[in-house]
């Protein structure tokens, strides 16, 4: 089918009976609109650019959650050849902890080589000091 072409995408019927409570308002909002009035549309986009951050301890429980899952999926790879060692909650998150926002400082990268050492002396116990 050429560019220029458009074709008409019919919907599922499974999405017959679906509604979406922000498009009803959106004939309310052109109403509003057309007698002069400014609407913030505030349903799609970046809330940021109207000034609405998010707060810090929401940024730090998605933080948290993404990380978790992260390191379960780590997990979920272990296997004969594949060992996982899991180092979340190794270091304070005090920026005092962290040279920036991946790398540990010198302490913390002495104290993920202890946990990685034991880990391999327990893989390892004949060939690791």
């Amino acid at each position: 089918m050429p560019a220029t072409q458009i074709r008409e995408i019919t919907p599922a019927q499974r999405l017959a009976n679906l509604r979406y409570a922000i498009r009803d308002l959106a004939s309310s909002a052109e109403a509003v609109v057309k007698q002069g009035h400014k609407v913030l549309y505030l349903n799609v986009g970046d809330p940021n650019i109207f000034d609405f951050a998010t707060p810090e301890h929401v940024v730090e429980a998605v933080v948290k959650a993404m990380l978790q899952q992260f390191a379960a999926m780590l997990t979920s790879l272990t296997g004969p050849k594949v060992t996982v060692i899991n180092g979340q909650g190794t270091l304070a998150p005090q920026t005092s902890s962290w040279h920036n926002e991946l790398h540990p400082a010198k302490a913390g990268f002495e104290k993920f080589a202890v946990i990685f050492q034991l880990k391999l002396k327990e893989l390892f116990p004949d060939r690791v000091a």
